[in-house]
């Protein structure tokens, strides 16, 4: 990837974060640190020098070793810098800007000059000076020492006149120390921005700002950062990234990642406080929730590569440091306590410094949690707090007791409430979290507007609005806010609801409602649903697999009425039906049928609902949460968390109330250090690399067992290790002699030692049985066979004349397999006839003895793969997760591509696959770890298994960008009995390609580098480089993920790694569409209804977002409609628009068979005026929502499919709120024209003008009227 080796003054925990980065893009580095080696950054690096960064010899000894120089802490020999940069060494940033950042009072006069706003500020030389300034200021003022000053130290609160010698004192004035003083600035909250300086491919300076944090400082160091910071407007956050990125510009040719910390006051104003020319504590959050991390940016900026993505790919983030509590045991447990609180907690990054000591305040570790919300995101951390500061940590932080809700029920009196009730209901057995209130857009206006002006800040992504009569509001709402709106049709007294839904649906073009039947509020509840479902891909997995089993079981509830219609005759059914429905009031209700939906989500982590039993005897109290539902406790206890009063449920305690839960999956955790066992690893290789970087993540120390010792990939990252074969006896016992736990990278070991470590009492896992019936594949069939795995037929083969007996048996081809030993395609033959028997008995040393099996040919339509988790939970009972299915593609037999989720494979084969791989997981007995389970989808739609590795897989490399927790932290979880992590994608889709190695030549390596350079300017591309000596050909040296808002969007941003890899035509190979996917379905029953349906798909490619555009008609061809809507989720569609007249079924239809959002167009008939298409399509019964707009108006389905992808993409509501600020000038412009022209003047000219939506829309969105 690049040559040159990077020298860093410093070798803490940014530093460590850096080499990691470093590590994947395959850069070296070399640290200088007072601990050398033993430095945080010291022990990952592959060079060091021990010394200080102040020292001139060692910061030139260090240059000498490197190429270019950086820094992870300012406080360093800036004049040594200047020397070397002028003697030709490049360092960056530039020493002037080192220089200039090191004294913060020059620091404060540049930034002073370049026109940032900042506090006041003076020189301070003495007491008198202090008194002078006092008067002017007035107080408190803020008193700072120039130089050396970091996390609070250095600085010193002059409160008044009295307190000025105390304050000029400690700092030191009084000894010569230099000093300076600001005027105290009454901020509203504190406010972070990393800004990343780079060039781009001309060598020009390009500049990149991250998101805008609040951060919170706890005795003035950093406690916690969020993102996006709630109570901050979007104008806001853009002025405190403008006068960021505008000090940035101040400092030349500086490259780099720049910390700016900052000061919202309460008027709005935004003043700088100070800036980091390095990693900053307060991007640490951009290792989860960002597309390329703080760290590999500043190695981009440094290194002159191109500038990575810094956009959220998260809703929100929350990052708390760890502090040293203390050098004893307890506080050395304290300290680690919320560590392993993090574990069970959904979407949690651990990062263990690996510090030595534990000194109090010394900075050991973070977590990072990411929510749906950034208000989602401080509830998840909630146990961590707790684990911080005790219970009252929360109420500390302002973290809600209850869950932040996503979605907003608001009417317009609490007579509609009857109504909005079952919206409300829908969404609490969804587990989706909302708040309701009534908001009257006549009686209450202000109010109005400030609710819906704030939403988006608060954490709200939809809106279902419902009102009566004149039902001004959800209209008026969708007016003031980019979020989604929902309206509800309230029944009126007077004329049932047609005023209500004819004012709703009927919006003017550029204010879209999504309009559902008069009172039917639950469809407006499960168009909610399908809308956080399409608009954020971490969620959509899990909701849209809800909504499809809801489905599912709507439609059995009628099956159901069916059968008893049929059975019983219609009298009898009437005599006993009456009141009875099976539909949504009913059963999904009940208590029986709510706690059937618990018990069949209690294994997944991110699951709104969680059962967890524990031991009575320990007798913990925890916070009790607000349920949707009854449950009965039958057996031991039932622990329910949330917010409110501690309750323990025991046998026949019984809960109801009408809040969705927050549910926290709990462990019993011994209270030590977060794991004092060394872990001991089988194999040096990638798999082991990665393990390593998991295993320091989590602070357990690992040793690998390696031919290549120190210098194999894992070798060159872990603690220790012992150089030998992992096949060797002795070494395997000499690797268990300095190791508490042993386990594996790969399969091909001395399984005999293993059983005998085993028998003598040292853990080894998996199991060695599991590892020795894997290494014998035809064993591993025989046992996955007693247990009910469907397989290819198989059979032993000893001798030639038993593959021409059996090749009359299955015919030709077959495929014939080593029984041990085989890997990536080695060890696999394929007989393509009787003919071909000796060749591929030969090839395989069937002749010389080798034992052989031989497998009849399973006709896959594709290869897929999952990964199993399998661990125990608190009470060491065996507990299994299993990651998303992928679709596996092979290039010479060996894994070439992954995708997942797999396109063209159903919810229902992805379940079975999940099955079959768990079924034969589960035969392994007490087995621990992580399985990669390979499997055939046959085309019948059936699936068979292949084979299974004991360890991580190739497959699963995408869990390391994808999921909540990756493959290689999982392992070391199952293996140390730790709790298990959640498996859940985290986004839409996404996709890994492998890199082999080309060959030695200095062409081919750069030719093996040549995708991973393309990857740079990729975003949300996940690089990894192995750190493989030399470039064999054939050889895995490295891989790329990419992710993607769907599958396909994954596929697309791979294209040019493809293309370094194969060419141009190797996106054709890999059936990788030569155009963006369509986000967005378009169809119409009829061209007819062309003229109406384009102005939708012009709204959408104005806002840059890729949609294809059918005919499909309900009653001409409906079993293309029920192909097309079927198919569509696989094909990495979110939103649907579907428009219709006359009869208009298209829409309704179609919602009745996909879980997306489908959003309705009524389109003008001749007879009616669209009225019959209008009604037919909004007066959809209960269960199959569809989010109708006016007759004609498909700019607005335009817009409104705009804001559903926007309900949880800042980007997308970006750009909807700059088109809606847009179209309020135009309309300003309008009125002052036409009050100084007159009507008549104005009628004059005006005639065949809009300003509105059509013919603007373009410029809206660029800024330009």
């Amino acid at each position: 990837m690049d040559k040159r080796t990077v020298g860093c003054l410093g070798g803490g925990q940014l530093g460590r974060m850096m080499v990691y980065a470093a590590h994947r893009l395959g850069v070296k580095m070399c640290v200088l640190d007072p601990l050398g080696e033993k430095s945080p950054a010291g022990q990952v690096a592959e060079m060091s020098v021990m010394g200080s960064f102040q020292d001139a010899d060692k910061v030139r000894e260090l240059a000498k070793k490197c190429d270019i120089l950086t820094l992870e802490v300012e406080h360093v020999n800036a004049e040594v810098l200047e020397e070397l940069h002028q003697a030709g060494v490049p360092v960056q940033p530039l020493p002037f800007v080192v220089k200039l950042i090191q004294d913060k009072y020059v620091q404060k006069v540049h930034l002073q000059k370049h026109g940032v706003p900042l506090p006041d500020f003076e020189k301070v030389e003495t007491e008198a000076d202090l008194h002078s300034i006092g008067e002017r200021f007035g107080y408190p003022m803020m008193l700072k020492s120039r130089y050396g000053a970091y996390d609070g130290k250095g600085n010193a609160v002059v409160p008044n006149a009295q307190g000025i010698t105390a304050a000029f004192e400690k700092l030191g004035g009084n000894v010569g120390k230099k000093l300076y003083v600001e005027k105290w600035a009454p901020f509203k909250m504190e406010l972070a921005v990393m800004v990343a300086r780079g060039v781009d491919e001309t060598m020009n300076v390009t500049m990149r700002t991250y998101p805008v944090v609040h951060t919170v400082q706890r005795d003035s160091v950093c406690f916690t950062c969020l993102t996006p910071p709630v109570g901050v407007t979007q104008k806001q956050q853009e002025l405190a990234q403008k006068i960021a990125t505008d000090a940035i510009k101040s400092f030349g040719d500086a490259r780099g990642i720049f910390g700016v910390e900052m000061f919202l006051l309460e008027d709005g104003s935004v003043l700088l406080n100070e800036i980091a020319p390095r990693p900053h504590n307060t991007g640490h959050y951009t290792m989860e929730a960002c597309g390329v991390d703080q760290f590999e940016q500043h190695l981009r900026c440094v290194l002159g590569l191109p500038l990575g993505d810094c956009q959220l790919r998260v809703g929100g983030a929350m990052m708390v440091n760890i502090l040293g509590q203390g050098e004893t045991p307890e506080m050395v447990t304290k300290t680690m306590a919320p560590l392993r609180q993090a574990l069970n907690v959904p979407d949690a990054g651990i990062h263990w410094y690996g510090k030595e000591g534990c000194v109090k305040g010394r900075k050991m570790g973070h977590i990072t949690v990411t929510g749906f919300t950034p208000a989602s995101a401080l509830e998840q951390i909630r146990p961590v707090l707790v684990a911080l500061d005790g219970d009252d940590a929360a109420d500390k932080m302002d973290v809600p007791s209850k869950p932040s809700p996503s979605v907003g029920i608001i009417m317009g009196s609490d007579s509609d409430l009857p109504t909005m009730k079952d919206a409300a209901q829908v969404l609490s057995d969804f587990g989706i979290p909302y708040e309701i209130s009534i908001v009257s857009a006549h009686r209450t206006p202000e109010y109005m507007y400030e609710y819906a002006t704030t939403a988006e800040a608060r954490g709200i992504n939809v809106i279902i609005a419902g009102a009566g009569g004149a039902a001004h509001l959800p209209g008026m709402v969708a007016a003031l806010t980019p979020l989604p709106v929902i309206g509800v049709p309230v029944k009126s007294s007077t004329l049932s609801g047609n005023d209500s839904l004819l004012s709703i649906v009927q919006m003017p073009k550029g204010i879209p409602v999504a309009t559902v039947a008069i009172g039917n509020a639950a469809n407006a509840g499960l168009l909610a649903v399908r809308i956080l479902g399409a608009a954020n891909p971490g969620q959509r997995q899990k909701l849209g697999r809800k909504m499809s089993r809801y489905m599912a079981n709507e439609a059995a509830a009628v099956e159901k009425k069916r059968r008893q219609l049929e059975q019983q005759g219609w009298q009898a059914y009437l005599a006993v039906a009456n009141g009875v429905n099976g539909g949504l009031n009913g059963a999904r209700s009940s208590t029986e049928a709510t706690v059937t939906a618990l018990n069949h989500r209690s294994a997944d982590a991110k699951a709104p609902f969680a059962i967890v039993q524990l031991n009575r005897s320990r007798g913990h109290h925890f916070p009790l949460g607000q349920f949707t539902c009854g449950i009965r406790c039958m057996s031991t206890f039932l622990l329910i968390l949330g917010g409110g009063h501690r309750h323990m449920l025991g046998p026949s305690h019984f809960l109801v109330s009408a809040r969705p839960p927050v549910l926290f999956e709990l462990f019993h955790l011994d209270t030590d250090a977060m794991d004092k066992r060394t872990v001991g690893c089988l194999g040096g290789g990638q798999l082991g690399r990665m393990m390593v970087y998991a295993a320091h993540r989590l602070g357990v120390k690992m040793c690998v067992l390696d031919p290549l010792g120190e210098k194999s990939p894992a070798g060159q990252v872990a603690e220790m290790s012992v150089m030998g074969s992992f096949q060797d006896a002795d070494k395997v016992r000499e690797l268990a002699k300095k190791c508490d736990i042993l386990t594996l990278e790969v399969e091909h070991v001395n399984a005999e030692v293993l059983e005998e470590l085993h028998q003598a009492g040292v853990p080894v896992q998996p199991l060695p049985f599991v590892v020795k019936l894997i290494q014998d594949k035809y064993v591993q069939k025989v046992h996955l066979q007693k247990h009910g795995v469907p397989l290819p037929d198989f059979e032993k083969v000893e001798t030639e004349a038993d593959l021409h007996s059996i090749g009359e048996r299955f015919g030709y081809p077959m495929m014939l397999k080593s029984r041990y030993g085989a890997y990536d395609g080695k060890g696999n033959a394929v007989v393509p006839n009787a003919q071909g028997i000796t060749a591929a008995f030969e090839k395989l040393g069937g002749n010389v003895g080798k034992k052989l099996y031989v497998e009849k040919w399973a006709p896959f339509k594709m290869e897929l793969a999952v990964m199993v988790a399998r661990g125990v939970d608190e009470t060491m009972n065996v507990t299994m997760r299993t990651y998303p299915v992928v679709h596996t593609v092979q290039r010479d037999s060996v894994c070439f591509t992954c995708l997942t989720p797999p396109v063209g494979v159903t919810q229902k084969q992805q379940e079975l696959a999940q099955k079959i791989a768990t079924d034969a997981i589960k035969s392994f007995g007490d087995a621990r770890g992580i399985f990669g389970v390979e499997m055939f989808l046959l085309e019948d739609g059936s699936v068979l298994l292949n084979e299974i590795a004991p360890r991580p897989h190739n497959t699963g490399h995408y869990t390391m960008e994808a999921c909540g927790v990756d493959q290689f932290e999982q392992h070391l979880r199952c293996v140390l009995g730790l709790p298990l992590g959640d498996c859940q994608l985290r986004v839409g889709g996404a996709m890994m390609v492998n890199i082999l190695g080309q060959g030695e030549t200095p062409e081919m390596v750069t030719k093996t580098m040549a995708p991973l350079r393309r990857a740079l300017n990729v975003p949300d591309a996940g690089i990894h480089w192995y750190g493989k000596e030399g470039c064999v050909k054939g050889r895995k040296m490295g891989h790329i993920t990419v992710t993607g808002f769907t599958p396909a969007s994954a596929l697309e941003q791979i294209r040019p790694v493809l293309v370094a890899l194969d060419g141009d035509d190797a996106a054709d190979k890999m059936d990788v569409p030569s155009k963006p996917s369509p986000s967005v379905g378009i169809i119409m029953g009829s061209d007819s209804d062309l003229p109406t349906m384009k102005d939708a798909a012009q709204v959408l490619s104005d806002f840059g977002i890729p949609y294809e555009i059918s005919i499909v008609s309900a009653h001409r061809t409906p079993e293309y409609m029920y192909e097309y809507a079927t198919t569509a989720e696989a094909r990495g569609i979110n939103v649907i628009i579907a428009g219709a007249g006359g009869a208009a079924h298209l829409p309704g239809m179609v919602a009745a068979l996909t879980p997306l959002p489908v959003i309705g167009v009524p389109v003008k008939s001749s007879t009616l005026s669209g009225n019959d298409s209008l009604l037919s399509i909004v007066q959809m019964p209960k269960g199959i929502p569809v989010a109708t707009v006016a007759i004609g108006n498909a700019a607005n389905a335009g817009l409104l499919a705009v804001r559903i992808l926007g309900a949880a993409n800042p980007g997308q509501r970006q750009k909807m709120s700059r088109y809606m600020a847009n179209e309020a000038a135009a309309v300003e412009k309008k009125r002052r024209q036409l009050e100084q022209q007159g009507w008549q003047a104005y009628l004059a000219v005006a005639n065949g003008v809009n300003g509105g939506l059509n013919g603007s829309l373009n410029g809206n969105l660029n800024g330009k009227h």
